[in-house]
């Protein structure tokens, strides 16, 4: 009895024709990788599937390199064609992390673009509660910031976080990511820190059932918007997010 899903059978076929001895043009390697992608979002009969191939085909949109799709391409059909478990959330948070940090990429504003689109795409697919938090969280903090390193700050501590599982209290769970995020290796500049710093402690205070951790990110906000540097901000935003 054969128990290969569509969405496996069809990640298969999308590898090796991607690499087959005849196809030797980056940008047709692309093209051949999307195109799969979007054979398997609209015939795959299991939902976690679709959601893998949407959430990359999406991506695919949104770049201009050749690069990027295939990158795309080739971890969202090896992650399906190794089977889905799961429920879709982490699915995508995988896919779209072993994209990210593909050696076949060359452009790191790629890596921004492919973190964003995944935290969409996340928000959209997924139906746990705090994986849309978390992910509509991280895309706001994506938006704000000026360059490339710091979406891929905030995109990646928050996918890895989505990827591992995420704990039972959103508030630590955002105040976690979000200090993770703000002191990324990843993120170059006091400016972007402090905007990634004020969208998590905002969502902290927003979403946290404990009214003392509430109380606190409510406090921090007060003072960060009332200091005149991002330093002084960064300061009072990763102490808070800290726990300390």
């Amino acid at each position: 009895m054969n128990t290969t899903t569509i969405g496996a059978r069809l990640s298969r076929q999308g590898l090796k024709a991607m690499y087959a001895n005849g196809v030797t043009n980056g940008q047709e390697q692309g093209t051949i990788g999307e195109s799969y992608l979007n054979s398997i979002r609209d015939q795959a009969d299991v939902s976690a599937e679709k959601g893998v191939a949407k959430a990359a085909s999406t991506a695919c949109r949104s770049i201009t390199t050749w690069r990027a799709q295939v990158a795309l391409a080739d971890s969202a059909m090896n992650t399906i064609a190794a089977g889905i478990a799961g429920p879709v959330g982490p699915a995508i948070a995988a896919a779209s992390r072993g994209a990210m940090f593909s050696h076949i990429l060359q452009k790191g504003q790629d890596q921004g673009v492919i973190g964003q689109s995944a935290l969409a795409s996340v928000h959209n697919e997924t139906e746990d509660s705090a994986e849309k938090a978390l992910a509509e969280t991280a895309y706001k903090a994506c938006s704000g910031v000026n360059q490339w390193r710091g979406q891929v700050a905030v995109a990646d501590a928050a996918l890895q976080a989505i990827q591992n599982g995420l704990g039972s209290d959103l508030g630590d769970t955002l105040a976690s990511v979000g200090h993770q995020a703000v002191y990324s290796p990843h993120i170059s500049t006091i400016h972007d820190q402090a905007v990634v710093g004020m969208r998590f402690t905002e969502a902290v205070a927003r979403y946290s059932d404990d009214q003392e951790q509430k109380a606190a990110a409510e406090a921090a906000l007060s003072a960060a918007s009332r200091v005149t540097t991002a330093r002084s901000q960064v300061g009072i935003l990763g102490e808070f997010l800290a726990g300390r």
